[in-house]
């Protein structure tokens, strides 16, 4: 937006000589303002994150596996507070012995987890995250979030290799796993670099046209000062 606003400002110089003539000026003030911008976007930001660490505007997330991945998510959402979830607690057969270095002190280990329910009311769920369904009838505590209106995320059973090997696509509606992605066609992306450089080219040599009639208003309009 800042930019625009400069160039459009520098367009209007040579119609009105109102404006400073050296265009140096212009160039000054897009500096100032790019940086301006770039700050307050900076304060927004750094306000928004203190403020999500909090916990205000952020959803109360319970998590039922207390394990690998239970953990690694918890950690997630501490170090993540724009993801706008705050971890209340986690459900696990028991409590964990081993938690992550980010957690310590952090993870709230809140019982067994057939006390989901006890739980979603007591701390105002909106959200579950379910990381190991082994521990817990996952049919019954869907149909029960559905109900307390509480969304509920599943992972993967492929998560051990969605990790480091699989991506998950979707074609039409219908969700798939990659696995084994195929190596680069590095001819198709040497044809694909040549033919942007070509395409470029042949853009500035149509412009051609254009450009030399605007030189030359300039410089008639503006005899005595650069054409830029």
């Amino acid at each position: 937006g800042v930019t625009i606003i400069i160039l459009e400002a520098m367009a209007l110089t040579f119609l009105f000589k109102t404006f400073p003539e050296s265009r140096f000026v212009l160039a000054y003030v897009w500096g100032v303002g790019i940086l301006a911008l770039c700050t307050s976007r900076y304060c927004i930001y750094w306000v928004e994150m203190n403020v999500l660490k909090r916990g205000f505007g952020a959803r109360n997330a319970l998590i039922i596996g207390g394990k690998q991945l239970g953990q690694d998510l918890a950690e997630i959402m501490v170090q993540i507070p724009n993801l706008r979830y705050r971890n209340i607690g986690t459900l696990e057969e028991k409590e964990p012995e081993t938690i992550h270095f980010h957690l310590r002190n952090k993870l709230n280990y809140l019982g067994r987890p057939d006390q989901y329910k006890k739980i979603i009311r007591e701390q105002s769920i909106h959200s579950i995250f379910v990381t190991n369904t082994h521990i817990i009838e996952f049919d019954k505590i869907l149909e029960y979030t559905k109900k307390q209106g509480v969304e509920i995320y599943k992972i993967s059973e492929d998560a051990t290799y969605l990790q480091s090997m699989a991506v998950l696509r979707e074609f039409d509606g219908l969700p798939f796993v990659r696995f084994n992605r195929q190596n680069s066609n590095y001819l198709a992306l040497i044809l694909k670099r040549v033919f942007d450089v070509l395409f470029s080219l042949f853009s500035l040599i149509l412009m051609v046209p254009i450009l030399i009639p605007i030189m030359l208003w300039i410089k008639t309009v503006s005899p005595n000062g650069p054409i830029f």
